[in-house]
This record gives C-alpha cells, structure tokens and sequence, in this order.
C-alpha cells in the first residue's frame, strides 16, 4: 500500500524562476502512536520557533524517499527511531514565503522502544498524550484530522502499536 510513496516525486529541472515559484517544497513526517496500558497515545512535538504542537516533520534532503525523510525527522526532532506502519495522507499549504507551497506526505508510524528526548535547535519538548489531549494540544486543524484518520487506519486494520506498560 505504500509503495507508490517509496518513490521520491520527480522534480523538473530548474529551467526558469517561473517554474521555481510553483514547485513545491517536499516534505514528510508521521503520526507516531503505541499503546500504554492498553490505551493508545500519540507523540507531539513543541517547536518554540513558532510556538506550537504538533506532529514531527521536516524537509526531503535531495533524492530521499518520502519514508526515509519522515524516518530521519521523527528521529531528528524527537529522538523516537520508529517504524512504519501505514500511509496516511498528504498535505499541501502555503509557507509563509511568498510563492512557495508546501507538500507533506505523512505516515503511521510506532516507536521501536522507549528513546531519551534530546533537545535540538528546531524542538524544546515532546510529549506522549492520550488521544483526546494531544487533539486538545495540537495547534492545527489539520493535524487533528490527521490525528483523526490515524487512530481509524490503527483500529480498522488493527495495525500493532508498540506497546509500553508501566
């Protein structure tokens, strides 16, 4: 289901800055979830640049597939080293840079174990939350939604979370 996804979406060679204003920023990130006592949670992430919550994601480096890219910032912002379960969905808006429009391709994902944060430049905090108080936490609509849809593919495909008992 998500081979189309391992692919990297080709780019047009940089012939004009017509063209260069249209061409979207490929990013990519996941819904990382596990289960805790039986009750699902999900990982959110606090970006002090902006403000805000919401779920780990980051820019495709040149020629890296969608999944590696959402891999290497799930690790990069949150320390979690996860594992890909299922696509989610992707998401375009604009950046506040003008002209530029933003492609996000997000995934379910679990945590292979536990994992110490490490504070970096671009996250200050991370946070594992039942799924009714991440909903309230997240900053954006759309990670909601995302949220959302992610909870239902995990029960409709009974999707294993790793799971942590305390």
């Amino acid at each position: 289901m998500v081979g189309y996804l391992l692919e990297r979406p080709r780019r047009r060679s940089q012939d004009s800055l017509e063209f260069n204003l249209h061409e979207p920023i490929y990013a990519a990130g996941g819904v990382v979830l596990r289960r805790c006592n039986h009750n699902i949670e999900v990982l959110v992430i606090h970006r002090p640049k902006y403000d805000d919550w919401s779920f780990p994601k980051g820019k495709a480096e040149p020629g890296e597939t969608p999944v590696a890219t959402a891999l290497r910032e799930i690790e990069e912002e949150s320390s979690v080293i996860a594992v890909l379960l299922h696509d989610l969905e992707a998401v375009s808006y604009d950046t506040p840079q003008a002209a530029l429009n933003k492609l996000v391709t997000y995934f379910v994902m679990t945590p292979k174990g536990e994992h110490d944060f490490k504070k970096n430049d671009e996250v200050d905090e991370v946070q594992w939350l039942g799924v009714d108080e991440a909903a309230k936490k997240l900053s954006y609509d759309n990670d909601i939604d995302l949220l959302r849809k992610a909870i239902n593919i995990v029960k409709n495909k009974s999707l294993r979370l790793y799971s942590k008992e305390i």
